[in-house]
């Protein structure tokens, strides 16, 4: 991994990089006010863009300023370290007693840079490359104050392609010149659109854009994949994807994305998917009050199956339905649950041949731990664990065997145990017992088939997330952070690590990953009360996705680890909601 970011020191502000490529991570300064050559002596450095050619050398484009404290002039700077160290900066653009913001890098096939960037003198879209070998700068767009939260792409003819934001008209603005010539384009005009786009181009060189909505409030995504330029908006209507709910996501073997919620308005189960390059909503099903508690997985080809509660005045059941038809089917799992409520929360899994296995509580009068599988063909409960009332906040994965892994809570003892079929019969332990300990459990499984799971754990006042693991052979125990919520855990295909949970404390959404070799913990979003419910999946670049609840507004949210910086330009801040789009084949 490679990140180019900007650092304060006092009054200063500097350009910093940082790099895992040896093993752990290592971290230099790139641009300051105080260093010799390669560093830059202007002032202070900040809107670092990164690019990572063929060679795996580092390209980042940025921007410096004046050490003059009476003017605001500014440089738009490029270094790399293709010659195998860090080059003197070159400087490629000038403006005096104005800024230079917003710049964004990308590389060709050649490894040369295509940097578009807002020029604040002119008010005007910019663009830089170095192609022919030496630097040559184009004014790309002049109409009216143009070229903010600029995102380049290059496509496979080497061609650019850019989004971006217009000031005066607050539009979404796209141009290119894969046709030979720039060709300048108004895509997304509903409202105050346009600002934080990002641009990810597919193997056929079409243009995918996520950007923002001002006037709703909303992430919004473009594409001219059909031919024509579609947006759509990932839900937003009414209270979805929370609501004392959850959302669950799953990355396919294609790299699909998959999304199974709860709309609270219209107590149904929704589901949503950008399997055909857009975000697409449906209901699937809507019979009396379903779809809490959803757990979603993909099978080998592709098709989705969902387990999920279903309620009819105090009655309640475990539902599942699949598309594995190719077009959605619904059935009752297990009727009898007259008072599962809150906690029976199915979680669900498919093994290589396909089979469908789901873990759920059945609460009162049983208020035991129950599985059921359709391996031999037709649906079969069994109840797992009946030693007090267990169950609560199951979490199931299923290993390369097909033998299922379950992590739940005790909650007579308030325990975290665990329960496996590994051996050939169900076997049950308790894994943590210090305290309050279980709750929001989530289990992952790593290469060689040994458990990782993360839970809350309550002492006196304070939450505290906790994470144990049998790697050793045996079990060990770790706490995270503290002001743990609810969890969910994957691993990745270095065996790494990586949580998304809810912060109790700060009501923010929170990521924790081991990959480095020591546990990092980030803020992922602090916009309000974010990250109740979270779900999240790994796809097979070991990227993160998350799906999780906004409780402030009611909204379902998404988040991927391909972040974007927000740099506003001055007497224009808005509201950052840095988004980015990593396109998936």
């Amino acid at each position: 991994m490679h990140i180019s970011y900007t650092g304060y020191y006092s009054s200063i502000r500097v350009l910093k990089y940082a790099t895992n490529a040896s093993g752990s991570w290592a971290i230099s300064i790139l641009a300051d006010s105080y260093s010799s050559p390669p560093y830059d002596f202007h002032g202070y450095a900040k809107g670092g863009s990164i690019a990572i050619d063929s060679n795996n050398k580092v390209h980042i484009s940025y921007v410096s300023y004046s050490t003059n404290k009476h003017s605001s002039s500014s440089w738009l700077d490029y270094i790399t370290n293709a010659s195998n160290s860090w080059t003197v900066y070159t400087k490629i653009d000038y403006q005096f007693l104005s800024a230079i913001e917003e710049n964004s890098i990308a590389l060709d096939s050649n490894n040369k840079a295509h940097i578009s960037y807002f020029d604040g003198t002119n008010d005007d879209l910019k663009y830089a490359t170095n192609a022919s070998g030496s630097w040559v700068i184009s004014t790309i767009d002049s109409a009216g104050s143009v070229g903010g939260d600029s995102s380049t792409a290059i496509d496979s003819n080497n061609k650019a392609h850019i989004s971006y934001y217009d000031y005066s008209n607050d539009d979404l603005k796209y141009a290119t010149n894969a046709s030979g010539s720039w060709v300048i384009s108004t895509i997304d005009s509903a409202g105050s659109v346009g600002g934080d786009s990002s641009t990810a181009l597919d193997s056929n060189n079409k243009a995918h854009i996520s950007y923002f909505d001002g006037t709703n409030a909303d992430l919004k995504y473009m594409t001219n994949s059909s031919g024509f330029w579609e947006a759509s908006v990932i839900d937003i209507y009414g209270t979805v994807g929370g609501n004392d709910s959850n959302s669950s996501v799953e990355v396919a073997p294609n790299n699909k994305l998959h999304i199974s919620y709860y709309d609270g308005t219209n107590k149904d189960l929704k589901y949503a998917t950008n399997v055909s390059g857009l975000w697409i909503s449906s209901t699937v099903d809507s019979l009396e009050d379903v779809g809490d508690r959803s757990s979603i997985a993909a099978d080998l080809n592709n098709a989705i199956h969902i387990s999920y509660v279903y309620r009819q005045g105090d009655n309640q059941a475990i539902k599942y339905a699949t598309n594995s038809s190719g077009s959605w089917v619904t059935s009752i799992i297990d009727s009898r649950l007259p008072y599962a409520a809150y906690y029976s929360s199915p979680s669900i899994a498919i093994d290589s041949s396909n089979n469908v296995h789901i873990s759920y509580y059945a609460g009162w009068p049983d208020n035991d731990l129950k599985y059921a599988t359709n391996v031999s063909g037709s649906w079969f409960i069994s109840t797992i664990d009946s030693t007090g009332s267990v169950g609560v906040f199951t979490s199931m994965v299923i290993d390369s065997n097909n033998k299922a892994h379950i992590s739940y809570f005790d909650d007579t003892n308030q325990d975290l145990k665990y329960a496996t079929n590994a051996s050939g019969s169900w076997i049950t332990s308790i894994i943590d017992s210090t305290g309050n300990v279980g709750a929001y459990t989530s289990i992952a499984l790593d290469s060689n088939n040994n458990a990782h799971i993360s839970y809350t754990g309550y002492y006196s006042s304070i939450r505290v997330l906790k994470y144990a693991t049998n790697t050793s052979g045996s079990w060990v125990i770790s706490t995270i952070d503290s002001g743990g919520g609810t969890t969910s855990i994957d691993v990745d295909l270095n065996d790494r690590v990586h949580i998304s949970y809810f912060d109790g404390t700060n009501d923010d959404l929170k990521y924790a990953t081991n990959a480095s070799g020591s546990w990092i913990i980030s803020t992922i979003d602090s916009a309000g009360s974010v990250g109740w419910y979270s779900s999240m999946a790994l796809d097979s670049n070991n990227k993160v996705h998350i799906s999780y609840y906004n409780s402030s507004n009611g909204d379902l949210k998404y988040a991927t680890n391909n972040s974007c910086g927000r740099h506003n330009h001055k007497q224009r801040n808005r509201p950052c909601r840095s988004n980015s789009l990593d396109f998936q084949q």
